[in-house]
């Protein structure tokens, strides 16, 4: 992923005159974003903690904000960064000594995992509209 990365930000570099939207420097700089993001999502797969969830959850969070994003891929962005920390804080509950230190933990990430699952409705229920979704992409360009 770090190498496509890598491709990706020379040819946003190098060509200044792009044949379409999706060549733009800026489109292609999110793509960039996007490959290390799916790249930190491996490592935080591999050896799990609080920490790295919760790094995780930030670069999803610059994605979320990022407004060359298509609806369905923000949702999806919006449900990683509260799932990742949602895992992150319950992980760091876990070491958390008194308890209502870990109460308040814990109730913060079940509140943030049900947020997560509130867009993970929206966004199923946006593929189910699709061809509504479609028009209205077609109508605002």
């Amino acid at each position: 992923m770090k190498r496509a990365a890598a491709l990706v930000l020379h040819v946003a570099k190098s060509y200044t005159n792009a044949a379409s939207v999706d060549l733009e420097s800026d489109t292609l700089k999110v793509l960039v974003l996007l490959l290390h993001t799916q790249a930190h999502e491996i490592n935080v797969i591999e050896k799990p903690s609080s920490s790295l969830y919760l790094q995780l959850s930030a670069h999803y969070d610059k994605l979320f904000f990022n407004e060359k994003f298509p609806t369905t891929w923000m949702a999806i962005c919006d449900l990683k960064r509260h799932y990742y920390n949602a895992l992150g804080l319950a992980s760091a509950a876990e070491g958390v000594t008194t308890a209502a230190e870990s109460r308040a933990c814990l109730e913060w990430a079940y509140d943030a995992y049900e947020e997560a699952q509130s867009i993970l409705d929206l966004n199923r229920n946006l593929r189910e509209n699709e061809p509504f979704t479609r028009h209205l992409q077609q109508v605002r360009y």
